[in-house]
This record gives structure tokens, sequence and C-alpha cells, in this order.
């Protein structure tokens, strides 16, 4: 009972409110100030939202900034419907409300952003936001979101008409938007650039950032200018003013962070900047604060890969290997996240997903490094330690264990004692992932590389040890319709084998069969038409037999 007083008093106390604070019909500036209050008002009693709506609603129907209240309301519960309908009723009331259009692009603007890139989305939020500029060509947020949308497309067109619009409203703050559609024009130059024109545009909208000084520029402002520094870290050609922009970065970010501690942006441009300069204690610091007091749910933001990666790297260079290995970890288990979450953005989960792979991709580095300076101890406590971390390792997690010790063993000499150790342990691993793993796609890769190792024992003592594996590799390969062009040499690379061997063991028929197969192959028929020739002498009529019975594979 004391739950429904007060939510009827709510209502009565919201239609007053707005009642006597609504705008002027024809006003159009400080929408958002009215229309929030409301919004998150039924937002808050969502179970009573479409009564209170109406209520209010009808209470100020001839006023269509309490109407795009309403709109509002529903377009944070993603209710495109009702978003529709009362954005529309503003609409009839004032038809050149721009804001209404501005309400129903960023609606179709989210569902472009979050829903894998429609381009139907993308179209119906840029007519809307046109519309919007069309009716009240001096609403600056018409231009805003316009240009937000098109500035991938169109970036000198949209520049033009915010340089127009300055012009005409000089009252505005719109340089920081300008700098960045100066910015976003360096994205579109071919990236074969050869005459420098990209670094000269990203250069000019860096000098009009610095035009309005950062204090006159907002959180979002800074966020842009950061990300145009760090495009010009990548545009740069030279090492010093690659360092001169990640110290500008390191400014501009430490400006909004004082400005707003807790958000993650900031930190995350420190943290890469710092990395960049080799200061990794103070990537450290910088990482700690990102991970421990940073605001993970501000501005629909989640931590990306490359922000453990950063601070991975530089514990590694500190020489705390295994904490820097964690942070890896956790990198790529907050990619494999974000390629799922819906709560960010397509193209956020697409940079997630970018992310996660070039994480991969440097650990194969440290490991590879590791091998190619003979730290092959390290270079297998990585791989190990991963395997370690896996609930449910699959065998390329295994084989990754493998490879260290298959790069080994390649180095060592013929001779080198240590080559027969390390050769019975890859056979003992070999054997125990083609019994763990029988049917996964990726064993005729093992059975492959144990065969190679069976046939370099046969070199030494010619005793047919590669007999078993390379048979069942064949049988593998023959039985797999989708085999490409690597897995069919593979298989004939394990028939040839099986031809000479059986061949030197008098098993004239088994020979036969092989060979014929070898003369399926154009690299290698050359080979088996000799092996071929030669059982024929032995066994006229089975090779006959076994000829008119072959068919290929």
């Amino acid at each position: 009972m004391l739950y429904r007083m007060k939510f009827f008093k709510h209502i009565i106390l919201s239609i007053i409110a707005l009642g006597a604070f609504a705008a002027p019909a024809k006003a159009q500036t400080d929408v958002k100030a009215l229309t929030g209050a409301l919004a998150e008002t039924i937002r808050e009693y969502a179970n009573y939202a479409d009564s209170l709506a109406y209520r209010i609603a009808v209470a100020n129907r001839k006023n269509p900034t309490v109407l795009l209240g309403i709109a509002e309301a529903y377009n944070m519960n993603q209710d495109f419907d009702k978003t529709k309908r009362y954005a529309m009723d503003a609409l009839a009331v004032q038809p050149d409300f721009a804001p209404s259009y501005v309400l129903l692009g960023r609606h179709c603007q989210y569902k472009f952003e979050h829903y894998e890139g429609n381009e139907a989305y993308k179209d119906s939020a840029i007519y809307y936001f046109k519309k919007a500029m069309e009716v009240n060509p001096l609403y600056p947020e018409s231009y805003e979101y316009y240009a937000y949308m098109k500035q991938t497309d169109d970036p000198e067109g949209v520049l033009k008409m915010y340089l127009n619009l300055r012009d005409q409203r000089p009252d505005l703050k719109i340089g920081g938007t300008i700098a960045s559609l100066q910015v976003a024009l360096a994205r579109k130059v071919d990236p074969a650039d050869t005459l420098g024109t990209k670094l000269n545009l990203i250069k000019k909208g860096l000098d009009t950032y610095e035009d309005q000084g950062t204090e006159n520029l907002t959180l979002d402002e800074l966020y842009h200018y950061c990300r145009a520094l760090d495009f010009a870290v990548d545009e740069s050609k030279e090492a010093a003013d690659k360092d001169i922009y990640r110290e500008r970065i390191l400014t501009v970010a430490g400006v909004a962070h004082e400005r707003e501690a807790t958000d993650p942006r900031f930190l995350s441009y420190m943290v890469a900047a710092n990395y960049g300069l080799n200061r990794h204690e103070d990537v450290l610091k910088v990482a700690n604060e990102l991970f421990l007091s940073a605001d993970t749910a501000k501005l629909h933001y989640r931590y990306m890969p490359y922000d453990y990666r950063y601070h991975g790297l530089s514990l590694i260079a500190l020489d705390s290997l295994d904490t820097g290995l964690d942070r890896f970890s956790e990198g790529m288990e907050a990619g494999l996240r974000l390629v799922d979450d819906m709560g960010i953005t397509f193209g956020e989960r697409q940079l997630a997903a970018a992310q996660y792979e070039g994480m991969k991709n440097d650990v194969n580095k440290i490991v590879n490094l590791y091998i190619a300076q003979g730290k092959y101890d390290e270079a297998q406590h990585i791989r190990e330690y991963q395997l370690s971390k896996k609930s449910e390792p699959t065998i390329s997690d295994f084989y990754q264990v493998i490879s260290v010790l298959e790069s080994k063993y390649q180095k060592l000499a013929a001779d080198d004692p240590e080559r027969s150790i390390i050769q019975r342990e890859l056979i003992e691993k070999y054997t125990k992932l083609e019994q763990d793993f029988p049917t996964d796609a990726e064993i005729t890769s093992i059975y492959y590389n144990h065969f190679g190792i069976m046939t370099s024992l046969d070199q030494k003592n010619g005793d047919g040890n590669g007999v078993a594996v390379g048979t069942k590799l064949f049988n593998l390969e023959a039985s797999n319709p989708d085999r490409d062009i690597t897995e069919s040499n593979r298989m004939y690379i394990a028939a040839y084998y099986l031809a000479v061997t059986y061949f030197f063991k008098d098993d004239y028929t088994n020979a036969i069969k092989y060979a014929l197969h070898c003369m399926d192959s154009d690299a290698y028929y050359a080979q088996g038409d000799q092996i071929f020739n030669a059982c024929a002498k032995a066994k006229p009529k089975t090779a006959k037999a076994l000829q008119q019975a072959h068919r290929p594979l």
C-alpha cells in the first residue's frame, strides 16, 4: 500500500514538475535536462511505465518536450515501438521539433552498432539525423550525431557542414568535433600513402585540438584527442617522433584523468604510451590503477585485451615471467568474453577479437624468441604454464608443449646423446596424444610428425619402425575426402615410405599396392613407377591383378 501511494505521488509530482518547467513549444535547446528526469522516473517504476507514460502524455499532450521525454524513457528500455509512437506524437504537435528526429535516429544508430553493422539501420539513422538538420539547421545535436554516422563515409562533406555551422553559430563549442573530423579525413587516405598526406592531415587535426585548450574540451573530446595522437604514433616513421606523440598522450590523458579518475579510457592510453616509451615501472603503476579502481561500466567500456597485454609484457621485461603470463591469460579470457558481449558495440567486439588474436601471436613471438636464443627451458615453461591454466586442454594445447621439444630436437647434431633422449620423449608424447584424441581433426598432423621421427630411426637401422605409424597416417588421409594439397602430400609421402619398406622386406603385394598410390601423384609418380616395375619382375601376375583393381583415391 505504501509503495502504491509513493508511486502515484511520484506521478503527480512528475506531471506538476514537468507542467511547471516544460519548455515553450518552439524551444529546442536543453532538451536533455528536461527529459532526463522524466525518463528516469518511468524507468524506476517499470511495472507501471505504460500507465505513467499515458497519464503524463495526456496532461502534456501539447508539449513536445514532455512527449519526447516519454519517448526517451522507452528508448532507454529499448522499446522502439513506443519510442517511435511518442516521438511522432511530439512531431505532430511541432513538425520542426528536431530533437524527436534525433531520438529516432539514435535508436537506429544503437541497432546498427550492436547488431553486426546492419546497413539498413545505419541508413535510417542518417535519414533521421539529416531530417533534424533540415527542420532546424541550427540545432547542433543533429550535426553531432550525423557527423558520427557519416564521418567514415564522407568526412570532408561533414567537415564542411560543421565549418558552416560554426560561422552561423559562433557561440557553439564545436572545435573538438571539427578536430575529430579532420583526423577522420586522414583515416580515409589510401594506406599506400607515399606523399605523407595522412600525417599532415593528422597534424592539422591535432593543431585544432591544441587551439581549443585541453581545459575547454569535454571528456569525450579528450578521448578523441588521445585517439588522434595514438594514430599519429602509428603513422610516424621516426622513433623520436613516435615518442613525442606518446608524451603528448600522457599529458592529455593525464588532464582527463585528473578530471575523472575512474574513466578507464585514459588509463588505458597511459598504459600503452608508457609501454611504448619503455617505462615498464610506470606501466605497472597505471595498469594496477586501471584494474583496481576504474569504473568498468562507465560509457559501456570494458577492459580490452591490450590493457592486459602491455601490463604482461612489462612484467616479463622486468623478469616476472609467470605473473606476466597470468596477465596474458586474463587478457585473452577478456577478449573471448567481449566477442559475444552485446553490451558493447559491434565495432568494439571486432576490436576485442583482433586484440585477442594479437595476444596469441605475442605469446608465440616470445616463445619463438626464446627458441631462437636456444632458451628451450624458458620456452617450454611458458607452454607448460599455459597448459596448466586450461581446465579442458585441447590437442593443440598439448602440441604447443611438444613443438618446443621438436625445435630442440631439430637443432641438435645427429650424434648428440641428448637427441636420442628427446627422440624417445617425443615418441611417448605423440603416442599419448594419438590415444587421447583418436578422432580429433588435428590428429593426422601428430601422426605425420610421429612418422617423421620413426623414419629418421629407420635411416639409422632400417628395421621398419615407421610402418605402423605410416600405415595409420596413410589410412587417415586416404579416408578424408576433404583433404587439401598438404594432406594429400602427407598421404603420398607415407605411401612412398611404405612401398620402399615393403619392397626391401620382399612383401611385393604391399609394395605394389602403395607404389600404385604413388603413381597417382605427379610428384611421386617416378618413384612409384620404379618400385612397381621392380616388383612386377618378381610377381608379374600379382602386379597385373593389383594394377587392374587399383582405383585412385
